[in-house]
């Protein structure tokens, strides 16, 4: 049979010093996102997103199962993200930026992220701007300015995420609502 192995190398700057550990090998069952953690961290996209996968992969690599005593400390580094990933919906923040608005360790902060809301600071983020975008749109405001005002980086990339979400793009759905507001409802 064949036999592999990936390796992941990962700058010693990037993990906190209290966190490293001595090289050790894992079973693939114990890392059942890893394939796609690197491809997310591997190919060109939001900084953001690709921060994510890696804090995640880290995450999973280095602690294993060995987690955080302070649980409700987590919790409110949650909160503190949610609230500055809200009022940061327009800019672009690294995953530092979010972990030090929020007071927790980058790759903690991602744990407890999932844990409490069941997504990722990214996709968070990216759901915020969406539900921003449909608002805007629907009150008759070009797509043009609502992705520069919901922080993407241009209409396409609007567009994509968009309709993912919502199934049909924003200039049909702001053709929709136009329609809508038009008749009174």
């Amino acid at each position: 049979a064949a036999v592999g192995f990936l390796s992941l190398d990962v700058a010693p700057e990037l993990i906190p010093y209290d966190l490293r550990r001595p090289m050790r090998f894992l079973e693939r069952r114990q890392l059942p996102g890893a394939v796609a953690a690197i491809r997310t961290i591997a190919r060109p996209g939001d900084r953001l997103e690709r921060q994510v996968a890696l804090a995640e992969l880290v995450d999973a690599v280095v602690l294993g199962d060995a987690r955080d005593a302070e649980a409700s400390q987590g919790v409110g580094a949650v909160n503190r993200a949610v609230d500055y990933l809200e009022a940061m919906i327009e800019h672009r923040p690294s995953l530092d930026d979010i972990a030090r608005a929020a007071g927790a360790n980058r790759f903690v902060l991602v744990r407890h992220f999932r844990h409490k809301l069941g997504i990722t600071p990214y996709a968070y983020l990216r759901q915020l701007r969406v539900g921003r975008a449909r608002r805007l749109l629907a009150r008759g405001v070009s797509a043009v300015e609502v992705a520069w005002r919901t922080g993407f980086a241009d209409q396409a990339h609007m567009s994509r995420h968009f309709k993912r979400v919502f199934g049909l793009s924003p200039v049909h759905y702001a053709r929709t609502s136009s329609r809508k507001r038009g008749l009174g409802q």
